[in-house]
């Protein structure tokens, strides 16, 4: 069972997803207005509440003083990549991350991936961070929406995702064409690696081509999590201006795409 803390992160969770909330923690004794507040939420919703002791939430926290309130949540279950058939006219979003060891960055990914409605990440069993309550913490409740599944094989895995139909990009500092500039309208699956090492060789040549992030700045390299959020932004914003242009075509129009 995975843990939030906060009463941001969990009167978030209530407004928008209260079935993904299996109970409601809080320490011995009594609670905070606003605390209190929250419970009554809860409970009004059939939402389970327990107490917990203090020194285990701290412990489980992460070591923070003054944790208030946590919520237990109901974590999708693993998805096979051959169950996400990319059907015409449904789009899909898939992540796979390839080395990625930091929880905080593993959660934040995971809450773009929400924030985006991606339908996966897979990650590898091995050199990959743990889903632990700080990765639950960062992914500021999209750990309950988005299913995170471990693969022996990342190659394997975007090899089976190709012949599902998805066009699989993989992110490189130095190769490829710019984000932008790439066809992300359809099912696509986006492989990121951790900052510095980046993908590895047989990671990279598995995917169908490879893409990058021109960066006029002095800083040449962005974090994992970032990229990931400016990627899955561009998928969305292609995937709208798709639609819009289809929209107009069915309307009769001939709209100009410009290929430069």
């Amino acid at each position: 069972m995975s843990r939030i803390y906060g009463q941001h992160a969990i009167a978030e969770l209530l407004d928008s997803s209260p079935d993904a909330i299996a109970a409601i923690v809080c320490p011995e004794g009594p609670p905070r207005p606003e605390e209190a507040a929250l419970i009554d939420r809860a409970r009004a919703l059939g939402i389970a509440i327990r107490q917990d002791s203090s020194a285990s939430m701290r412990q489980r926290g992460g070591g923070r003083g003054g944790v208030g309130l946590g919520a237990d949540l109901r974590v999708p279950p693993a998805l096979d990549p051959s169950e996400l058939r990319a059907e015409p006219g449904q789009p899909r979003l898939v992540l796979l991350l390839d080395g990625v060891t930091d929880p905080h960055n593993l959660g934040a990914i995971l809450r773009t991936a929400a924030a985006f409605a991606a339908d996966a990440v897979f990650i590898p069993k091995d050199r990959s961070a743990a889903l632990t309550d700080a990765a639950v913490r960062a992914s500021a409740g999209g750990v309950a929406h988005v299913p995170l599944t471990r693969v022996t094989n990342l190659s394997r895995t975007i090899r089976t995702l190709k012949d599902q139909g998805f066009w699989v990009l993989g992110a490189h500092v130095d190769e490829g064409v710019a984000l932008w500039q790439a066809d992300l309208s359809g099912p696509v699956a986006l492989v990121l690696g951790a900052e510095g090492a980046g993908l590895r060789p047989g990671v990279l040549k598995a995917c169908d081509g490879a893409i990058q992030l021109p960066m006029p700045g002095r800083v040449k390299a962005l974090n994992v999590s970032v990229f990931a959020g400016i990627a899955c932004a561009e998928v969305i914003r292609q995937r709208g201006a798709h639609e819009a242009a289809a929209r107009g075509r069915g309307a009769g129009e001939n709209p100009k795409i410009s290929t430069d």
